[in-house]
């Protein structure tokens, strides 16, 4: 009897040093990126603006459809006000998953993010007076809009 547990011992002690070595070894090792969540974000550079016809503002009128993650529609381009999204401006760009319009912007075109699929949330601001038909068409992923402003 004292032969078999001694040999059960003996065999425990062995399985933990052979595990608990391994271990060690492991310890060395750096699983940070396994388990890591990237975070991406479009830019302004996924942006086209163009300049309107009395030269005082900008409109956003397309978007790289590669274009992913979340994306801020900025205050400005080259020292002017961005005051519209463009018709179709981000139509099938199917990798966004949230939209920040900033505050200046006053009208978003018609079908503006058609198809935007992945797309979860967006922020409408107060200053968004007009707003087209069929700006959220096909945007299935959509769950999080502010409440739209008066008038819009």
């Amino acid at each position: 009897m004292k032969t078999a547990f001694k040999r059960s011992l003996s065999l425990l002690l062995s399985l933990t040093i052979i595990f608990g070595s391994a271990y060690v070894g492991l310890s060395e090792v750096d699983f940070s990126g396994l388990f890591a969540v990237e975070v991406t974000a479009a830019s302004e550079s996924d942006l086209t603006f163009t300049l309107s016809s009395d030269g005082e503002s900008y409109t956003v009128t397309d978007c790289n459809e590669s274009a992913e993650g979340t994306l801020v529609i900025p205050d400005s381009y080259n020292n002017l006000p961005v005051q519209k999204i463009g018709s179709y401006a981000f139509k099938n760009c199917s990798n966004l998953a949230s939209v920040i319009i900033n505050d200046g912007v006053t009208s978003i075109g018609n079908e503006a993010f058609k198809n935007c699929s992945s797309l979860t949330s967006i922020n409408v601001p107060d200053s968004v007076t007009s707003i087209g038909t069929s700006v959220f068409e096909g945007c299935s992923s959509l769950t999080s809009c502010n409440t739209l402003p008066k008038g819009a």
